[in-house]
């Protein structure tokens, strides 16, 4: 989870198109699950854990935050407390490297339920990244917005992974409808190539691999996958504010 830094309310943000004002703020990704959104942020409010309202107001100003579609479903329809899940405006994510909140992990997945060709026993496996959470709040938060979907469960035969879909249901209509999983996954792919290519460049090249890594992030979203997989392959220093510091990212607050 990306963490935020909210900036000082504007003047013009008073009856603005709250959605607008969120995007204006943090940028043009979910504050929950953190892929790039094309089509713009919903406007959640954080104290209530529903949409905001339309319009913004300063004495809302504080709550508002920008999340997808999928995020905003799971976050209406959750039972917890509000109170009890991370907020990336106010939570220290960052504050110690050695045991963060929240890890990523790439693990195969079954596919429980689902068959194209009508065999509601069948089941195959892939690969997906999946969000992991280290303390009651980052399981809370993960629960809440339901950031490995709606649809994950312990394989009740062996204890690994799995998406339990209605029968014969498609995997590839869940990615359609739920895209957070797959997305997830393709950035944490390119950022191991970047990654790769950063190692491999001889230093009249480190420019351009950067650039390049600039583009993925920004095309792509998940800021924290390409956080934790660029450190934990490179240890580079560099490479990391370049992360933290990407104008794509504006709103990113480095702790």
């Amino acid at each position: 989870m990306r963490p935020l830094a909210r900036p000082q309310w504007e003047p013009w943000f008073e009856g603005a198109d709250a959605g607008l004002v969120a995007q204006s703020a943090f940028g043009r990704f979910c504050a929950a699950c953190e892929r790039h959104l094309n089509e713009g942020v919903e406007p959640w409010d954080a104290r209530t854990g529903r949409r905001a309202a339309a319009r913004a107001t300063a004495s809302a100003w504080e709550d508002l935050l920008g999340l997808c579609v999928n995020c905003l479903a799971a976050a209406e329809a959750a039972t917890s407390p509000g109170d009890a899940v991370l907020r990336p405006d106010r939570a220290a994510l960052l504050a110690d490297a050695d045991a963060p909140p929240f890890t990523y992990v790439s693990v195969p997945v079954a596919v429980l339920g689902a068959d194209e060709a009508g065999d509601a026993g069948s089941a195959r496996t892939v690969e997906r990244v999946l969000v992991r959470g280290h303390t009651p709040a980052a399981v809370a938060t993960i629960e809440r917005f339901a950031l490995n979907t709606a649809h994950h469960v312990a394989d009740p035969d062996d204890g690994g992974d799995a998406l339990l879909l209605p029968a014969g249901t498609p995997l590839e209509l869940l990615d359609a409808c739920d895209p957070r999983l797959e997305r997830r996954t393709e950035a944490w792919v390119d950022a191991h190539v970047a990654a790769d290519a950063l190692a491999a460049a001889p230093p009249t090249g480190r420019g351009a691999a950067l650039r390049s890594l600039g583009w993925g992030m920004r095309f792509s979203g998940f800021w924290s996958v390409w956080a934790q997989v660029l450190w934990a392959r490179l240890q580079d220093d560099e490479v990391l504010a370049r992360v933290r510091d990407h104008p794509a990212y504006a709103g990113t607050r480095v702790l």
